[in-house]
């Protein structure tokens, strides 16, 4: 079993969102990786630090270097900061120093170092290809966002591969041959 850190910031507007139907697209696949937290415990899904999991909400999967990174369950709080700056990034990074600032430890797991990434040409034609195979329905602009990740997990699934979402060389080469 895979053990999964949970990231949290507690929200000072009080304001809840909404991330399945929200901005960020429409239910799709993105449903089988969010789920109440109470589900994902039942599942045996467990925080690293060994602290209980929160008794109430939503968390989101993600797996933002893949099935080799580090994973996380999202609260909508994360989606609270996307709707200031929309990177993933920016949001991970501010969710995780609101934790830090609450006393919490460093993000657990090995980011993997030696892996290439996709230039942006590269997630262009990734875009562009699962556009073509009818999976991806958006612009084809180079950020991988969930709509994308939810796409690279559906050609995955189609392919018998490893389904993370995560559009990495592999994922390009595969599509390339699939024509």
């Amino acid at each position: 079993m895979r053990r999964i850190a949970f990231l949290t910031l507690s929200d000072p507007t009080g304001r809840r969102k909404d991330y399945l139907l929200g901005p960020y697209g429409s239910r799709g696949s993105r449903v089988e990786y969010a789920r109440l937290i109470a589900e994902w415990t039942a599942a045996g899904v467990k925080r690293l630090d060994g602290a209980e999991m929160p008794r109430a909400g939503e968390g989101l999967l993600f797996l933002p270097a893949g099935a080799r990174g580090p994973a996380f369950l999202l609260s909508e709080n994360f989606f609270v900061i996307k709707a200031y700056n929309t990177s993933d990034s920016y949001a991970l990074a501010v969710g995780h120093l609101g934790d830090r600032i609450l006393g919490g430890g460093a993000i657990r797991g090995a980011w993997p170092k030696a892996e290439t990434m996709l230039g942006r040409n590269e997630r262009v034609e990734v875009q562009k290809r699962l556009s073509d195979r009818g999976l991806l329905d958006c612009d084809a602009d180079g950020r991988i966002g969930f709509k994308t990740r939810d796409a690279v997990r559906r050609f995955q699934l189609e392919r018998g591969l490893l389904p993370d979402g995560h559009a990495d060389p592999a994922v390009l080469k595969e599509l390339r041959a699939s024509r």
